[in-house]
């Protein structure tokens, strides 16, 4: 039997929010040239207090360089895995979800 987690209250889960704070420091950096971690809460619709521990966890991870708050070359191969993740689940939705 498959065991199936219903997801609660639409709230994004870590890998989640991992994805959206490194998409957030991509498109600062490519819009602005200089990404500052303001800019970057406002994008994610979190606040500033809740964002932080996920930049010391991406830091300790080595998916981001906190100094100068950019992605590093782990944090690229993670964007590009969830976003084959995020076509796979558009796919299976397409197929089984679609009238």
């Amino acid at each position: 039997m498959v065991n199936i987690k219903k997801q609660r209250n639409n709230r994004r889960g870590k890998l989640e929010i991992f994805f959206d704070i490194l998409i957030a420091i991509h498109d600062e950096h490519v819009d602005n040239g200089v990404v500052r971690p303001t800019r970057v809460h406002h994008r994610l619709k979190l606040s500033y207090d809740r964002m932080l521990p996920y930049l010391d966890e991406l830091k300790k991870l080595h998916m981001i360089s906190k100094s100068a708050l950019s992605i590093t070359e782990k944090g690229s191969r993670f964007l590009a895995d969830y976003n084959k993740i995020r076509d796979l689940q558009a796919k299976i939705e397409k197929s089984y979800l679609s009238l």
